[in-house]
């Protein structure tokens, strides 16, 4: 790699406000000045095959190329139906935390999903959350007055 263009990387990683893509640069630096994948990745903490597709990415397509992040995301394991029955589950049943949202997927849709996974019911068990809440605020306020 020339120095003007490793220069002209540097520049660019500086402005680099999103963590991805400045990872992504530091690789293309690092592998041309002797730094193994297997090194970037322990100190990038990323997997030493995503040191190699970055690299390799820059190599065949360019800097937008491996700049541009088209990720997005999964599709829901959940058909329609079961997304509309569990939606009402959420919504008639108290749930907590995160955990137990997953808990009654695994049992209910023999699915599992991760905590980020939920983040889209988070809505509804923070509902329930905050109506938990209010509940027990509630009693001790009740519990209190009739002490008095």
């Amino acid at each position: 790699m020339s120095t003007e263009k490793a220069t002209e990387l540097e520049t660019l990683h500086r402005s680099l406000r999103d963590k991805r893509q400045a990872n992504c640069v530091k690789v293309v630096i690092a592998l041309p000045n002797g730094w193994s994948a297997a090194q970037i990745a322990e100190i990038l903490l990323l997997d030493e095959k995503t040191s190699r597709n970055y690299f390799e990415r820059y190599q065949q397509c360019g800097l937008h190329a491996l700049l541009d992040d088209n990720y997005c995301g999964a599709e829901p394991k959940l058909d329609e139906h079961q997304m509309n029955e569990l939606e009402g589950y959420l919504e008639e049943h108290i749930f907590t935390n995160a955990k137990l949202v997953i808990a009654h997927i695994s049992q209910q849709y023999n699915l599992r999903y991760s905590f980020s996974g939920v983040h889209a019911f988070d809505f509804f068990y923070q509902i329930s959350i905050h109506f938990s809440t209010l509940c027990a605020k509630n009693k001790r306020w009740s519990e209190k007055m009739s002490c008095s």
